[in-house]
């Protein structure tokens, strides 16, 4: 595939959880906003299309995030 693979991003929005100790959550804002910094870098860098991985079935800002990053620059794929 001739393909990148980035670090996980060890945060995700985990209100669900956070009366564990130890828990910690993002607003769908932070998140969103961090991703869209690292594909706009990598942007930079000549990349042109990305694959994002869920392995987190609570997110519910997915689905708008991928749908903005599609109508802005056609450049993300989802999958879970």
């Amino acid at each position: 595939m001739n393909s990148y693979v980035l670090s996980t991003i060890p945060f995700n929005t985990s209100e669900e959880h956070a009366n564990y100790k130890g828990t910690i959550t993002v607003s769908p804002t932070a998140l969103t906003a961090m991703l869209e910094e690292i594909i706009v870098n990598l942007e930079r860098q000549g990349f042109k299309k990305f694959v994002l991985c869920n392995g987190h079935g609570g997110a519910y800002w997915e689905a708008s995030f991928v749908k903005h990053m599609n109508f802005s620059k056609k450049c993300l794929t989802f999958t879970r």
